[in-house]
This record gives C-alpha cells, sequence and structure tokens, in this order.
C-alpha cells in the first residue's frame, strides 16, 4: 500500500512538474506578465520583504527561495514554474482531501477542463507570480494530506507547511478549515454490521480525535497568519465586511464579473449537465456507495460556496471592483467536486481496476490540451516573447546611460526588469532603479547616491512623473529630449 501511495505521488509530481514547464515555456503565458506578476521578482532579485511590496496579505515565500538566484531570466523561469506547479498538483491535491477513490483520475480531468475552458487572463491569474492562491493552496492542501498519514514526523511537516500557507495567504487555512469541517467520511460505505446504528457508524468511521488536531493546528496557522497581517508595516487591507443590504449585490458583481471573465461557456454547459445527470443517477440508486461519492462531492461545493459568499462580503473586494481573481479558489473546489462525482461514478459502473485505463486516457487528454493551447514548449520562444514585449525600451534606456527610470508603474517596472536583464548578461552589475508605484520599500537604495550623479529618464506621461516627484519629495525635473518612447529627464536647477 505504501508503495502504491508513493508510486501515486510521483507520478503526480512528474505530471504536474511537465505541465508547469509546458505552460512557462511558450510565448502565451509570458505574454500575460505585467507590472504586479513581476514584482516577486524584483523582490527575490533586489529587495526582498516578507510581504508583497507595500501590502500585508501576499507572503514572499517563493521569492525568499529563489532569493540566491542573481540571473534574472533564471529567477523569473523558475518563479513561473514553482508556482505553476503548485497551481497544478492544487487539483490532485484537493481531490486526495477530501476522500475521492480517483484523486488521479479526478485531478487529470479537472486540470485539463481548467486548462481547456479557462481565458488566457483568468488562467495566468490562477498560475502566475501576482496571485497568492497557488502557493498558499498547494501548502495547505499538502498539509492536510501528510496529517491524514498519522504518523508523527508527517504531522510535524504539516505544522510546518499549514504555517508557510497561512504566511503566504491567510484565507488558505480558512479553506482547509471549511473542508475538514464538510467533508464527510460516509459511514454507508462500511455494511458490515447494518444493525449498527448510523451514529455509532459515524463515529467508527470518523477520526474525531485526529481531525480535532488537525482543527487545532489550522486554526494555529490562521492566527500566525493574522497576527503577521496586523503587525505588517503596510495594514492597509481591510478585512471588514459590507453591510448585509449590499452584500447580495456583492454576490451579483461578483458572479458577473466571474461569468465575463472566465471563458468559453459551452463546454462548461456541458460538463455541468454531464454532473448533473450522474448526480440524479446516483440519488436514484439504491448503492450506498454512489451516495458516499455524492456525500464527499457536496463536500467540496459546500466548501466553494462558503468561500465565496465569505469572500464575497469583504470591503477589500468591493475597492477591488469585485475582480474574479477572488474567486479562484472557489472555481477550482467545484471543478475538482464535479470531476470526482464523475470519475469516481464510473469507476463504480464499469470496475474500479479501470482506474489505470481511465488515468491513461486523462493524461492523454491533458498532453492533447496543452499541445492545442500553448503548442510545442520552448524557452527560447518564451524569452523571445519576453524581449518583444517588455524591452522595447531597453536598448534605449541603456545606451543613455539611465541609473533611474520615473513614470507608470505597468511600463516602469517590466522596463526595469528588463534592462537590468539585458546588463546582467553583459556582465554589467550596475542596476537601474525604478521611481513609481511601490518603490518607496526600496527607497534607500535608489536614493543612495547624490542627485547629481543621476540619469533619469522617463516613460509615461508627464502627470505620472510629477505625482512620483511629488510622492517621493524629489527636485523639479524638466526634459532634455526624447528617444522614442524614452524621455531624458534633467533637474531644473543644480543639485549637489
Amino acid at each position: 500500500m505504501n508503495i502504491r501511495r508513493h508510486t501515486t505521488a510521483i507520478i503526480i509530481l512528474c505530471l504536474c512538474g511537465i505541465c508547469a514547464f509546458w505552460i512557462i515555456a511558450n510565448a502565451r503565458y509570458t505574454a500575460s506578465h505585467d507590472g504586479d506578476s513581476l514584482v516577486p521578482i524584483l523582490s527575490s532579485l533586489y529587495y526582498w520583504t516578507f510581504f508583497y511590496w507595500q501590502q500585508n496579505r501576499f507572503g514572499m515565500l517563493i521569492p525568499l527561495l529563489t532569493k540566491p538566484i542573481s540571473d534574472p531570466w533564471l529567477n523569473l523561469q523558475i518563479q513561473n514554474w514553482l508556482n505553476v506547479f503548485c497551481a497544478c498538483t492544487i487539483f490532485f491535491l484537493a481531490a486526495k482531501v477530501i476522500g475521492a477513490k480517483s484523486y488521479l483520475s479526478a485531478g487529470l480531468l479537472s486540470l485539463t477542463v481548467f486548462l481547456a475552458t479557462t481565458h488566457d487572463h483568468f488562467q495566468f491569474s490562477a498560475f502566475s507570480t501576482q496571485q497568492p492562491y497557488p502557493v498558499s493552496l498547494a501548502l495547505i492542501f499538502a498539509a492536510i494530506a501528510l496529517w491524514d498519514i498519522q504518523k508523527k514526523k508527517w504531522q510535524i511537516l504539516s505544522f510546518c507547511l499549514s504555517l508557510l500557507g497561512a504566511w503566504v495567504n491567510t484565507s488558505a487555512p480558512i479553506i482547509a478549515l471549511l473542508i475538514i469541517i464538510f467533508r464527510y467520511r460516509s459511514p454507508f460505505v462500511h455494511e458490515d454490521n447494518p444493525t449498527s446504528s448510523r451514529l455509532v457508524k459515524f463515529f467508527h468511521n470518523f477520526n474525531i480525535v485526529a481531525d480535532i488536531r488537525l482543527i487545532i493546528v489550522l486554526t494555529i496557522s490562521l492566527f500566525a497568519g493574522y497576527l503577521a497581517v496586523r503587525v505588517s508595516p503596510w495594514n492597509n487591507t481591510r478585512l471588514s465586511s459590507v453591510s448585509l443590504t449590499l452584500w447580495p449585490n456583492a454576490i451579483v458583481q461578483l458572479s458577473r464579473n466571474l461569468i465575463n471573465e472566465y471563458g468559453p461557456h459551452t463546454i462548461i454547459v456541458g460538463f455541468v449537465i454531464l454532473l448533473i445527470l450522474l448526480s440524479l443517477i446516483t440519488l436514484a440508486t439504491t448503492n450506498l456507495k454512489y451516495r458516499h461519492v455524492l456525500h464527499i462531492t457536496l463536500s467540496l461545493f459546500i466548501t466553494a460556496l462558503v468561500f465565496y459568499l465569505f469572500i464575497s462580503s469583504l470591503r477589500w473586494l468591493k475597492s477591488n471592483m469585485y475582480a474574479s481573481r477572488y474567486a479562484i479558489p472557489s472555481v477550482i473546489l467545484i471543478l475538482v467536486a464535479s470531476a470526482i462525482q464523475i470519475t469516481d461514478t464510473f469507476l463504480l459502473w464499469f470496475n474500479s481496476n479501470k482506474n489505470k485505463i481511465f488515468t491513461i486516457i486523462f493524461t492523454i487528454g491533458l498532453l492533447f490540451c496543452l499541445a492545442y493551447r500553448f503548442g510545442p514548449p520552448s524557452m527560447s520562444t518564451a524569452r523571445t516573447q519576453f524581449d518583444n514585449t517588455f524591452g522595447k525600451n531597453s536598448a534605449n534606456i541603456i545606451n543613455v546611460g539611465c541609473t533611474h527610470l520615473i513614470g507608470n508603474y505597468y511600463e516602469v517596472w517590466p522596463a526595469v526588469l528588463h534592462s537590468n536583464m539585458l546588463r546582467y548578461e553583459h556582465s554589467n552589475n550596475s542596476r537601474i532603479w525604478g521611481i513609481t508605484a511601490r518603490s518607496v520599500v526600496n527607497e534607500s537604495l535608489w536614493r543612495n547616491t547624490p542627485f547629481k550623479d543621476w540619469t533619469i529618464c522617463q516613460l509615461g506621461d508627464d502627470s505620472e512623473r510629477e505625482k512620483y516627484i511629488n510622492a517621493y519629495h524629489l527636485p523639479k525635473m524638466r526634459e532634455v529630449k526624447r528617444v522614442e518612447n524614452l524621455i531624458l529627464l534633467a533637474w531644473d536647477d543644480d543639485i549637489q
């Protein structure tokens, strides 16, 4: 049994590793980066902080792990790979911790459906460095899976992973607690003693002591994460809820954005119809094993729904225009629940020994989906796309000897990273610094030279420049010359 469990774990890790490499090694994923998704790379390379720059809700674990990597391109791609790898494991781990018999097949099916049906923007949000969900959910679900092994050494590791997951994102332990509370280790599958009451069977099969301990561990992690959020110098996340009268509208707004941004709806409709048919058949049958499948499926559905309602009630979501990315955990859990209902039901219909056949079929489907959606993987293609997307001004920035770049957030940070990447590859270790949103965290670094030694350039319009001159109390500047989109600036007065 141990060999089989380890073999399945190795298969999942290999599949997720291949899938992650395939996704990051293409132009489609690389072109989706922006200033937000590149900040963790800049944090790792130049100035690491406990949380995302000027935030208190996104722990910088992956940038910390990649901090020894000084090559900007390699640092970027390793962070990309780690985030996508974690995102892929969520589909398998969620099926595992809820108790699905065919969690490997369910993970493959739900991951394939997600890759096939989501728009590029929504998919990038779920997989990229700009969101905490991939790493935090992977860590917290892995913590549950290790705890369920019921061995002390694994439970110690489980506690450590739960703390890390809570650091990366405080909502992760909340989702884990919901799963533990709602997951149902059904007594109906044990029919050896039909005279026992359901209550007796329930407590016989429900390892209540172990789950209470796990709830305590997750609660400690939740409070540790919350404490870290509260003591952060950038305590800017409002966790209060909207009023009850505004809550229905909040749910409608989030749902509308999710429907508009998720992806093609025809495939989803077909998937839901198949799920409904299988559920109706399950409800109509007298076989208790079919009902057990429905129980664990509903556990994930309820977890997804409760978290969705909870997240939609926060004022923070309102201030972010009810962006669909906050519903990513619920979307993943619903897809996994649907996949469990389908795969476990089919296995009961045909034969549990057909699991290997289903695994092979779904693996081929996943690889076909990757090939169709992304094309053949190529790191050189990904690099070319990155150069074309973010390197339009790099040659001019380097040629004029720019030391500081001021202007629009979504132009400055990509240009800073790409220009420094080119400098590194030409053995020039001097850095170009960005003066824009989130620059205050590393202000001590870009201010450590006299103003007279600065060669400052501008990207974006003049209003952006004036905004950051006032924000950082810099001397007034004037335009000297333009080199395509780049504006070379000089101080209005003599600066010592």
